[in-house]
Formats: C-alpha cells, sequence, structure tokens
C-alpha cells in the first residue's frame, strides 16, 4: 500500500495543468517516461547551494515514480483531464493555489524556457514548504521556491534528459589538464578561500577523498571539522579525521561542504613543479562521465546532460561498483576476473604490473598457468610501505578488457589490505596499465567503460 503522504506530495505536480489543460496538454507540461531525469541547482537566501537530481524510476498502475524534485521522492498520478491529490486513508482531495499563470518566461543554466505555466501554493496546502512551482512545456519542472524559516529558496534545472531531447541543447563538457607522475594523472582543484588551486592525484580506486593535514592550516581554505572515518587501501585500514570544505568546483559543477579525510601527503612524490595536497576519490569523480586521456595530457568530465555519443574507440564493457569503485570483468589468459580500475596506482617499473589477491593466482594455477618469482617490488598507500612479491607466467599472461590486450603482464600479489580481503579472485589495474590504452572513458551513468587499444 502507498503511504499517505506519498500520494498526497506528487500530485501538486499536475493538479493545476489539468484544472485549465486537457490530459495531453498536462502530458506536455510534465513528462513522465521512464528514464527522464533533471538536474537542479538550489540556492537558499544565505547563497548555499546544493544539487537535486530528480529521475523517473518506473510505473505502477497508474502511478510515476520520482526520485526526487520540488516534493522528494515521491508517485505521480494523472486522472483523466486532471491531475487528482489521492491519499491512501481518505480518498481523493483538492489542493489551494492562490494564482497561476500560462505565460512566463523561465531563464536557468539549461536554457530559456517560454509559456511555462507557474503555480503558486498556499501556504496552508504547499508540501515540504514549496511556494511556486514553474512547468515548460515538453521539459516538465525548469523552476520551483520555497519559503523557509530564513527566507526563500530558489531551484532551477541545469541539466535534463526528456526523452530524446538533452538540455542544454548547446552542453559542452569541460576539459581539464593533468599533470602525470609515474602514470598516474593530477588535477588541478578550486577550494573557496583557498590561494590558489590545489593539486590532487585523481584517483578511481580510492571511494572517499582526502586532504592533507598542513595544507588545511596553510592554505587559507575554509574548512572545519567532521566526523572521523577509517581509510581502507591496498596496503591496510587506517583510522582518519575529517575536514568539511566550503565549496569544490569541478568540470561544469560544483559541491557545497564536501567532506575529505584528513591525511598526510607530505611523503608523497608530487609531479613536476606541483604539490599534491591531496585525492579526488570516486565519492566526487563518480558524479561525471570521464574520458581520462593519458596521451594528450587531459581529463573531460561530463555532467549527465553533458554526455555525447559513445566513443568512437573500443566495445563497451560493463561497470559494476562494489564499494563505489569502478570494476569490470578481464581476461587473464583463459581465466575471467573480475578488476577495479585504479587511475591512482602507478608503478616506477616500466614493466606492465597488474595487482592481484592470492586467490587470482589460485585461479590461474588451476587453469594450468605456472609462475616464478620475478622478484619484489615496494609499494606505499595511505597506511605506508610494504614489499610484495612479482610473478611472471612462465608462457607469458596476457590481459584482455573490452577487446583491447596487453601482453606478458606481471603479476604483483597483495596478502593484505582491501585486494587480499576479497573472497573471490580479483585484480586492480593501475594508471601504468592503464595508460598503455592511450585514453578510456568511464560512464557511471549507464555503467559502461569504453578502453583505446594499446599504443
Amino acid at each position: 500500500m502507498l503511504a499517505r503522504r506519498t500520494l498526497a506530495a506528487l500530485s501538486l505536480f499536475l493538479f493545476p495543468l489539468g484544472a485549465c489543460a486537457s490530459a495531453e496538454d498536462a502530458q506536455s507540461f510534465m513528462p513522465l517516461d521512464q528514464g527522464d531525469r533533471w538536474s537542479y541547482d538550489r540556492i537558499d537566501a544565505a547563497g548555499n547551494h546544493d544539487t537535486v537530481d530528480a529521475q523517473v524510476l518506473g510505473a505502477s498502475a497508474g502511478w510515476v515514480q520520482l526520485s526526487n524534485g520540488p516534493f522528494g521522492a515521491r508517485w505521480v498520478s494523472l486522472q483523466g483531464p486532471l491531475a487528482t491529490l489521492a491519499d491512501s486513508n481518505d480518498g481523493v482531495m483538492s489542493i489551494d493555489f492562490t494564482s497561476a499563470s500560462r505565460s512566463e518566461t523561465v531563464t536557468t543554466p539549461a536554457g530559456s524556457f517560454a509559456g511555462c505555466t507557474r503555480v503558486d501554493f498556499a501556504p496552508s496546502s504547499a508540501a515540504v514548504n514549496v511556494a511556486s512551482v514553474w512547468l515548460a512545456p515538453g521539459v516538465g519542472v525548469v523552476q520551483w521556491t520555497e519559503s523557509r524559516w530564513n527566507g526563500e529558496a530558489i531551484a532551477t534545472v541545469v541539466s535534463a534528459r526528456v526523452g530524446t531531447r538533452v538540455l542544454p541543447a548547446t552542453a559542452t563538457p569541460r576539459t581539464c589538464p593533468l599533470s602525470f607522475l609515474d602514470s598516474s594523472p593530477y588535477i588541478d582543484l578550486t577550494f573557496a578561500g583557498a590561494q590558489g588551486p590545489a593539486t590532487f592525484l585523481f584517483d578511481t580506486g580510492a571511494n572517499v577523498s582526502g586532504v592533507d593535514g598542513s595544507w588545511l592550516s596553510s592554505s587559507g581554505v575554509t574548512w572545519w571539522s567532521g566526523m572521523p572515518m577509517t581509510a581502507a587501501g591496498t596496503t591496510g585500514n587506517l583510522s582518519v579525521k575529517t575536514a568539511i570544505l566550503s565549496r569544490l568546483d569541478l568540470g561544469n559543477g560544483f559541491f557545497t561542504n564536501p567532506s575529505f579525510l584528513i591525511e598526510d601527503f607530505t611523503h608523497f612524490t608530487s609531479p613536476a613543479g606541483k604539490t599534491q595536497v591531496g585525492l579526488l576519490g570516486t565519492d566526487f569523480i563518480s558524479c561525471y562521465a570521464v574520458t581520462l586521456d593519458y596521451a594528450n595530457h587531459q581529463v573531460t568530465l561530463a555532467l549527465p546532460g553533458e554526455r555525447g555519443p559513445p566513443p568512437a574507440f573500443g566495445a563497451a564493457v560493463p561497470v559494476t561498483y562494489p564499494f563505489r569503485l569502478p570494476t569490470v570483468p578481464v581476461s587473464l589468459g583463459s581465466v575471467s576476473v573480475s578488476c577495479r580500475l585504479d587511475t591512482g596506482d602507478a608503478y616506477q617499473d616500466p614493466r606492465p604490473l597488474l595487482d592481484v589477491n592470492q586467490r587470482a593466482v589460485d585461479a590461474l594455477k588451476a587453469s594450468g598457468v605456472t609462475f616464478h618469482l620475478a622478484g619484489l617490488i615496494t609499494v606505499a598507500g595511505v597506511s605506508g610501505q610494504e614489499n610484495l612479491s612479482l610473478l611472471e607466467a612462465d608462457r607469458g599472461l596476457t590481459l584482455g578488457v573490452g577487446g583491447a590486450s596487453i601482453a606478458h603482464v606481471i603479476l604483483v600479489v597483495h596478502d593484505r589490505g582491501t585486494l587480499a580481503q576479497e573472497p573471490s579472485a580479483l585484480a586492480l589495474a593501475g594508471s601504468s596499465l592503464l595508460s598503455r590504452f592511450g585514453s578510456l572513458t568511464l560512464d557511471p551513468f549507464d555503467r559502461k567503460l569504453w578502453i583505446g587499444s594499446p599504443r
């Protein structure tokens, strides 16, 4: 049974339209096809920003489920020419509104929309403090206002995908230059109050971002203490404090009050002419479709509405996100293994090194692959340094992913940390391997990877 408030709230989207329009016209103003999505920038009276992402999740018995929006995560129903306000206990109800206009123009980052319908809700009936909602034909909700104790908040649409229509129509993702050290990419970030850009490791192998404690004290950046957390890495776990920063700008998007682990990066080597003061993990990276171009030293960050057609290179590979870490199926010889993509992992050793756990080694041995010890290698992570064994297949071992392959890979065997703790065979491809493909595109929205051919 649907909850009482669930049915009551979302019918507000469409009630005023039905009062002066046909069902077809109302549907035009509030498209509700599964997969339609909208992203909004909401600003409160104090100037604080937050992002509201809404999507049509599904439909059931005449109701359409939305993930978010002016009235939160609710269900919507159209009943004939009127949108009804239904209640599981009290049946059909009406909603009062003080005025409505059908000829307004609303200008937003997603475009300018003429002929919008504005609905003004009476305070006694406005759900979740919504005061007014603007709906554009063929687009849906493009703006709304909320009455709060400290003043009015306003939300405007930044991007949308409605059917085959993408907004803004000329949306262009931002391409940012990268610095490199041992094949690992570094990006310069901008924070409110900081004196100049800050260099962060661009790390798809970290699900929580981190910042250097001494930089927080010396940079002038605005921050305050957050709750402590545990950082887990391939070399072990570490309990750390957190810092809440005022704002992070990334690509064409931004984050308010982003949280970072407070760590010590002073012992890490930095790219030439740079000083690493943090690492950017998937808690931020996965908000974008990422094209990492190792060959041209740049990364393109696309918000959902900024994505173009699929890349021309490579075949699409399905991606999953256990622990928010991008993981793809790969082949090692004749054995299929799950493999994490870790752009923050790199080696000075020029050989094609692939990190694995012991279970991956056991699976390869069971398939008939024989190995010999090829030496030891020292790795450094969040919890310090350790020496790991290198295994080389006697007859060579080929890594395959998405139609591309790299021959003669050497295995770096982890006996502790996140790889070792996995109950099944698991590999980790760092930038030492990924850079050999030249470029890759990782789309967390459609959960696909495209990877180029080895250079």
